[in-house]
């Protein structure tokens, strides 16, 4: 999916240059996770630290939200980039990272120009990923057919 910098296509598009719309772009996230593990009736915990060397909050994105789910022994990140032209909106990938008790646990992420489209992406990749707990192959064939039409 290409981008036009269209930029009220976008939500929270001035992400990086505000903190304050970067922190609505964090509480969208958390609206969105929220209802995924109520849909589920699971908990979540945060996941990654976003705090630099200093002990500061970093305001750039990566991760915007990072989650951890006890119940189904995932996580998932989602990095949040900059709209630009001729990049794509999206794109997503598995691995694996460190649990909470430095195992490993099976990781989706998204990393995303954040609009009503990428939005609605992620949150069937996350639904699936969490939900339908497809297995880490599954969840390539399904990141693969939806680049495929993008």
């Amino acid at each position: 999916m290409a981008t036009s910098l269209k930029y009220n296509r976008y939500l929270y598009a001035s992400f990086l240059d505000n903190k304050r719309v970067y922190n609505l772009a964090v509480a969208f996230w958390r609206k969105l996770v929220a209802a995924i593990a109520r849909e589920g009736d699971m908990a979540f915990q945060y996941h990654l630290n976003d705090t630099g060397p200093d002990g500061h909050r970093e305001y750039d994105g990566n991760p915007i939200f990072a989650a951890y789910f006890p119940k189904r022994k995932r996580a998932f990140r989602i990095i949040q980039d900059r709209p630009e032209a001729d990049k794509p909106d999206w794109a997503a990938w598995t691995g694996s990272t460190e649990g909470p008790n430095n195992e490993e646990v099976p990781e989706l992420t998204i990393a995303l120009a954040l609009s009503t489209e990428t939005a609605a992406v992620a949150k069937q990749f996350l639904h699936a990923w969490l939900l339908d707990q497809i297995s880490l192959e599954e969840m390539n064939v399904l990141i693969h057919k939806t680049s495929s039409i993008s």
